[in-house]
């Protein structure tokens, strides 16, 4: 796993994403951008939100270039997005650990499935769905 680093500030394409998804400026939205991690608010971040992260500065490499076209066709394409969200949320998911985040396996996967069936991402799938693909019951439809 890549090692990150956490930024207390916005991404440096801050703008772009917030053109494609305003719900980017509402409060606790985490940004990756290759090796870092951008907290706008500030605090701390679990290390479930770490793993998902992660695994999205993972998938965009380790270049400017690599970075930017991630970025490039997660704005762009839905179903690009919606395949690197459904890695990022399970990543998330299979990093819980009991105990610590006081949090239960299924009150994370209610959160995850939630978020990932939400305004910010636009409704990519049903909650029930999302559910379904984070533990990896059923396939991806094509």
């Amino acid at each position: 796993m890549m090692r990150q680093t956490i930024i207390r500030g916005r991404p440096p394409n801050f703008e772009r994403i917030a053109k494609v998804f305003p719900a980017a400026r509402g409060k606790g939205v985490i940004f990756s951008y290759g090796d870092k991690i951008y907290l706008p608010d500030g605090g701390t971040l679990p290390h479930t939100l770490l793993a998902h992260e992660a695994k999205h500065g993972e998938r965009q490499g380790t270049t400017k270039e690599s970075i930017e076209a991630w970025w490039d066709q997660y704005l762009t394409d839905p179903q690009f997005r919606f395949l690197e969200e459904l890695e990022a949320h399970r990543a998330e998911y299979a990093a819980y650990r009991p105990g610590r985040h006081g949090m239960s396996r299924a009150g994370l996967l209610h959160v995850t499935a939630n978020r990932m069936s939400g305004d910010l991402y636009h409704n990519m799938c049903s909650y029930a769905d999302a559910v379904a693909l984070i533990k990896n019951e059923i396939a991806v439809a094509a």
